[in-house]
């Protein structure tokens, strides 16, 4: 069992205040980065105690699912102002489809998001969310 004091310290560092996330104003920059190899560790077992704690479940859809979520949206909306992304982007499936392939590559398979291969998924996010 994962203490909720640690669940909670997670989501807030991965979505808090003033991070990396607040200052990327690049949607290449955000999509690239991938994430924090110590936090993948750690997502997978936080997720699996969601399922069994519905106060882990709250912490987590408050701070990640939604602060962090904020952010990221606030990014694909400025990408979408400074003509990155097209007018009328669908900013939460935008939101939907940045999480899962970094979930699934980090967390699922635990291979290292190295720059060649982060480069080639963010020109492919980028390229379907202006679809």
């Amino acid at each position: 069992m994962i203490p909720h004091g640690v669940v909670g310290q997670v989501g807030r560092d991965q979505a808090g205040g003033e991070g990396p996330l607040a200052a990327w104003g690049v949607l290449r920059g955000c999509t690239a980065r991938g994430e924090d190899r110590r936090v993948s560790r750690i997502v997978p077992d936080m997720f699996a105690e969601a399922t069994r704690s519905p106060e882990v479940a709250a912490v987590l859809r408050e701070q990640v699912g939604g602060a962090r979520r904020n952010k990221v949206a606030a990014i694909l909306h400025r990408a979408v102002e400074r003509g990155e992304l097209p007018a009328g982007t669908d900013i939460e499936l935008g939101l939907d489809f940045l999480a899962g392939p970094l979930y699934w590559r980090v967390s699922i398979i635990q291979a290292a998001p190295d720059p060649e291969r982060m480069q080639r998924l963010t020109d492919k996010i980028i390229a379907a969310l202006a679809i």
